[in-house]
């Protein structure tokens, strides 16, 4: 047990101190985990974002076009893949204000399953 307990400081420590934001959701694209980074980067507090789905970050003309997306990956057979090459891609604050996404270069869908 102490191993389990050392591991999981350690996973809060280098997840929540990450230098980018990082949002985890689960295979309903609800909101499970967000770091510091991408609650302050989306203004909000610290566990507003745990359980909202994460269309709430996309701007409203992008989200039935969004949906769209989301329902192609499949939870089957799941695929990591980046994001928006060579779009204007935005992303949606808590107040509305809306922000490029072109400044995170390194943005991609990534999955994994927690067993």
């Amino acid at each position: 047990m102490p191993n389990q307990i050392q591991a999981g400081f350690e996973f809060q420590a280098i997840f929540q101190e990450a230098a980018i934001g990082i949002i985890v959701t689960n295979s309903s694209f609800e909101i499970i985990l967000s770091n510091r980074f991408a609650d302050k980067l989306f203004g909000y507090d610290s566990i507003e974002l745990l359980g909202e789905n994460i269309s709430l970050l996309i701007p409203n003309h992008l989200k039935d076009r969004h949906h769209g997306h989301l329902s192609n990956l499949g939870h089957e057979k799941p695929i990591s893949r980046p994001m928006g090459i060579g779009l204007d891609l935005k992303a949606k604050r808590k107040d509305g204000s809306l922000f490029p996404m072109l400044y995170f270069k390194g943005l991609s869908f990534s999955f994994f399953r927690v067993l």
